[in-house]
Order: C-alpha cells, then structure tokens, then sequence
C-alpha cells in the first residue's frame, strides 16, 4: 500500500495515494505502535494532506511523528525531516517564529546525524536522512 500511495502520488491521484496512506498508517499504527514505520505513514499522509491544503491535520501527524521519534535512538532522520516539514508549514501559515523554532531543531538534529555544515537546505536533502526500503 504504502508504495503504492507513493507512485499515484507522483501521478497526481492525490485522493487515491491519501486513501492508501492513510490505510498504510492505521495498519502500522494497530500492527506496530509506535515505530519508525509508523513515523514514515504520519509523514507521507501528512505530506499529502498538505498537498491538499489541509495544513491543521498535516501539523497535527507531523506533531505526533516528532512525538514519536523523540523516543526512538534510532529515529534521528525521521525527527529531522517532519520537524524541516513543520518549518514550511508554519511559513506558510506566517508564523515565523514556530517556524524558526522547527527549522532550529531540524538543523540540529541534521548536523548531529550527517556533521556536514554545508548540508542543502532542501526536503530532498532532509529526507536522505531517513531509513530507506521500510515498507
């Protein structure tokens, strides 16, 4: 399901990727708890959630995706990248300083996983820091 959703991602079917995310994520979260693949389904759901301009309920996963990676050793990248997604959310909400708040930690936590200061400031960059292959 979950790479399902994200090849009707890349063709534009939106309703279709968000319906199989977010069936991707109740699975995981029932199967799994709280895990570094349910990190990756509140991640892609909220991506496309944001896609759809539903920017509360992106927030509100992306805020459980830090939720959980905070207590996870090994979910340095996933913390990096939903905390970098919430930066450009709250940017494009106009508030700055929660947006500056994420961009810091994302940074942060960017520098202690990869140590490179001249890291690209981009999503695709953020998101070379997760685990790949977990579906």
């Amino acid at each position: 399901m979950v790479l399902l959703s994200r090849i009707r991602q890349r063709q534009g079917r939106l309703d279709e990727a968000l319906r199989l995310s977010s069936k991707a994520l109740a699975f995981r979260q029932k199967l799994l708890g709280n895990r570094l693949k349910t990190c990756d389904s509140l991640y892609q759901v909220a991506v496309l959630l944001q896609l759809r301009g539903d920017l509360s309920s992106a927030i509100n996963l992306l805020e459980e995706s830090v939720s959980i990676a905070e207590n996870l050793s090994e979910a340095g990248g996933y913390l990096a990248r939903a905390n970098f997604k919430l930066a450009q959310i709250y940017t494009t909400l106009g508030n700055a300083e929660r947006s500056r708040a994420y961009k810091q930690a994302a940074e942060m936590m960017r520098l202690r996983l990869s140590g490179d200061a001249a890291f690209s400031d981009s999503e695709e960059s953020y998101d070379g820091l997760v685990l790949w292959m977990l579906w």
